[in-house]
């Protein structure tokens, strides 16, 4: 594997992990707004590290979408327009959300990242040997 396509995934790695340290105290402080864009854009940080690792370009959230169900199913690809949805609630319309809607995103964000950082520790795993 080339270095740049692995560096690059390991950058969108280590930002999955900042974003995931940030969700939590946003969420903690009652920012709950910013806690379910957070959800989000961890995800998607995690899902850019494994598309890096597997040289796939994606282009907007369509082409992510697309292919997070390509490479991980129904039920992940509903799980991520689900909070591409809240997230675009929360940061572009009127709504102000609570304490339950950000639970929600939360609760679906670190299921989904539980998955797709296995599969990047997995995909690391196997570039190495």
């Amino acid at each position: 594997m080339s270095g740049s396509w692995r560096e690059l995934a390991l950058k969108y790695y280590e930002k999955a992990k900042v974003l995931k340290r940030e969700l939590f105290i946003d969420f903690e402080h009652g920012a709950y707004n910013k806690a379910i864009s957070g959800a989000y854009f961890m995800v998607e940080a995690l899902a850019n590290a494994i598309f890096a690792l597997k040289k796939q370009k994606t282009r907007g959230f369509s082409g992510r979408a697309n292919l997070i169900r390509e490479l991980f199913g129904v039920k992940m690809y509903k799980n991520f327009l689900k909070l591409h949805e809240l997230r675009e609630k929360a940061d572009h319309r009127e709504r102000i959300f609570t304490k339950q809607d950000a639970k929600e995103a939360v609760d679906i964000s670190l299921k989904m990242f539980e998955v797709l950082e296995t599969v990047f520790h997995q995909l690391m795993t196997r570039r190495i040997k």
